[in-house]
């Protein structure tokens, strides 16, 4: 089906959006932009659907196997904007489209961490698009959208608060049930039922990890025993309208920390809290991270995990810390869980990201992580701030 209407029936968060995306487009242009693909999982059954994120930002538009063809200067003001939701009438219409362009945009994901086996649907038609049209002036749009999403709208906010809201309850009900002898798996079964109760889906599947799986960063097996003792690392968010939330909280499975476990507990509390007020405009996960690091690296020396004199045979700066710290203090989140935005990317009012130390100690079998989604601002928001994060409370 064509909708060549569809410019006049779309939300106005969503025109506003076309139209910031229309703005950075040269003259004479034609803009694609492709729906995700419906997956097969076995027989005659699909995965759940998950829109393109560039797709769903432009259109706000679920369904698959879908093209939005943006051609602005086109003669014919049914051509600027088309909808096409079946692959048969957008081959028909594209030579029209061509005909009228110069300068072809199309949607092909860049991420430089991930480079999944199967390719996306924009990308299977640029190719084929340049075989039939090799005289066009091709260019990459990823980026353009990528760059125009870093900044939420006060829509867009509300889904992400909307997300927050739902994984405070999930986590709610889960650290109900967390005892002795309680299986990972169980625990996962009472994050996902709130989750989707309150109409929402899982942002990715949750990471339930007691004892010395919380060591293992993105542990997913959820398969194991949680014993008295333990500490249990819960990650895990909820999705609402597309818009993704992520938050990181560790708990005692008997109900109370052992001595050495509430040090650890108290240390990686220390960097959250010195870390949340650093989400301003004007820094970056980068300068973020430097900064965490020297206070993360003197709270390890502090538990005894290394010494001053230690720090003199490092082959590089933060070397030992970065064995109880690997990954880093931040990502953004938006319609992603790990949203568009690099590391260097400066900070600018209405971005949103996490703040999330962790202390890992495989030997001790301590694993910790403090998790939040902060707003950008003067003042920075904590968005997840009713989720209990302090060791009295949790």
């Amino acid at each position: 089906m064509i909708r060549s209407d569809f410019q006049t029936i779309r939300p106005p968060h969503y025109q506003i959006n076309i139209a910031r995306l229309t703005s950075l487009l040269k003259d004479k242009a034609l803009c694609l932009l492709f729906s995700n693909d419906r997956m097969p999982r076995c027989g005659d059954q699909y995965f759940p659907f998950r829109q393109n994120s560039n797709f769903y930002y432009i259109t706000g538009i679920d369904t698959p196997n879908s093209v939005l063809a943006i051609c602005p200067q086109h003669p014919n003001p049914k051509f600027r904007e088309i909808l096409f939701t079946k692959d048969a009438d957008f081959e028909n219409a594209l030579p029209e489209l061509m005909y009228y362009a110069r300068t072809v945009y199309i949607d092909v994901e860049e991420n430089i961490k991930f480079n999944p086996d199967v390719k996306s649907r924009g990308f299977r038609y640029a190719n084929s698009i340049k075989s039939k049209y090799p005289l066009h002036d091709y260019r990459p749009v990823f980026q353009i959208i990528a760059d125009v999403r870093l900044i939420k709208s006060s829509y867009e906010i509300e889904q992400i608060k909307k997300a927050c809201d739902i994984t405070a309850k999930a986590f709610g009900r889960a650290i109900q049930v967390v005892k002795p002898n309680v299986w990972e798996y169980e625990i996962a079964a009472e994050i996902t039922c709130e989750i989707i109760k309150n109409g929402a889906v899982c942002a990715f599947n949750p990471i339930v990890a007691s004892g010395k799986n919380a060591c293992t960063l993105h542990y997913s097996d959820n398969r194991s025993q949680c014993k008295n003792g333990d500490l249990l690392l819960l990650d895990f968010g909820a999705e609402y309208a597309n818009y993704a939330s992520d938050l990181s909280r560790t708990v005692p499975v008997s109900g109370r920390f052992t001595v050495r476990q509430k040090q650890v507990y108290d240390a990686c509390l220390c960097v959250y809290e010195y870390a949340k007020p650093l989400f301003v405009p004007g820094m970056s996960i980068n300068k973020v991270h430097k900064k965490v690091s020297a206070v993360m690296q003197q709270e390890l020396i502090n538990l005894n995990l290394f010494s001053l004199a230690d720090l003199e045979n490092q082959s590089s700066e933060y070397e030992l810390m970065k064995r109880y710290f690997p990954h880093k203090i931040s990502h953004f989140v938006g319609l992603d869980v790990h949203d568009v935005g690099t590391r260097d990317t400066v900070f600018e009012e209405g971005m949103i990201l996490t703040c999330e130390p962790g202390i890992y100690i495989s030997a001790e079998e301590i694993g910790i992580r403090i998790e939040t989604m902060m707003l950008v601002s003067a003042t920075p928001v904590d968005l997840m701030e009713d989720v209990a994060v302090y060791a009295e409370d949790c």
